[in-house]
């Protein structure tokens, strides 16, 4: 999906400075929070809104090209961070080929960004519906899920990324590995393009967006512990 990547990594135009202060939003308001987000909104059929007391971004059945709308945090980070966001899928058919993500974002270039993602798998794709992530353009190992909402998550320690879903009440490790520790920008958005989407209407909501930069020593414990759930977890099964 390289025209995907290169679409998705138009969110991270650089803006503001590095090592920005925490940001939490629950969007309660309805109400957009300029000094905080800029709107993402690319292709034909794209809305985004907040409404509902949450992000609300819709693809319409004929949206067209390769097309994406959320939000990107207008503070840029570095060093370690945390972050986290909550999804529900609003309207969802079967194969619509559309990608629900949390981002971190460098640059333009398709090798300049880091997701982690619920999807729906297109009809040209060998999976249905999984978690999965996609670090410049590589797509890591596929979970199967049957959730309709859920939280995703991402973070950095030094240059190793590591991305987790939530599910029965736990942090699950999807991947963790080397990759970066330059200035990040967040973005959440939903996605697709034409040879995926199956020319449906797919709505998806947002909410709950945790951005907390953390000292290396915090990070560590918490991608160490989130493993150590996971090992014990396989033990159980």
């Amino acid at each position: 999906m390289r025209s995907l990547a290169l679409a998705l990594a138009v969110i991270a135009a650089p803006l503001a400075t590095a090592g920005a202060a925490s940001i939490t939003d629950n969007f309660d308001d309805n109400s957009f929070d300029a000094s905080l987000w800029t709107v993402i909104n690319d292709g034909s059929g794209i809305t985004v809104a907040e409404v509902n007391q949450r992000v609300e971004v819709a693809l319409a059945a004929d949206a067209a090209g390769a097309f994406f709308g959320g939000y990107r945090s207008n503070a840029v980070f570095s060093g370690d961070l945390d972050v986290e966001v909550s999804y529900t899928l609003l309207d969802w058919p079967s194969t619509n080929g559309v990608r629900v993500g949390l981002s971190l974002v460098t640059g333009w270039q398709p090798s300049a960004f880091w997701n982690v993602e619920r999807i729906s798998g297109g009809t040209i794709e060998a999976f249905d519906e999984v978690y999965i992530t996609d670090y410049n353009t590589l797509i890591g190992a596929h979970v199967a899920t049957a959730d309709t909402a859920g939280r995703l998550r991402i973070a950095r320690s030094g240059s190793t990324i590591s991305a987790w879903y939530w599910q029965d009440d736990a942090w699950s490790l999807l991947r963790s590995e080397p990759e970066s520790s330059g200035d990040v920008s967040i973005a959440f958005a939903a996605w697709s393009e034409d040879a995926y989407f199956g020319n449906e209407l797919v709505r998806v909501g947002f909410d709950d967006v945790s951005i907390v930069p953390l000292p290396g020593t915090a990070i560590g414990l918490l991608t160490g512990l989130a493993a150590a759930l996971v090992r014990a977890r396989g033990r159980k099964g």
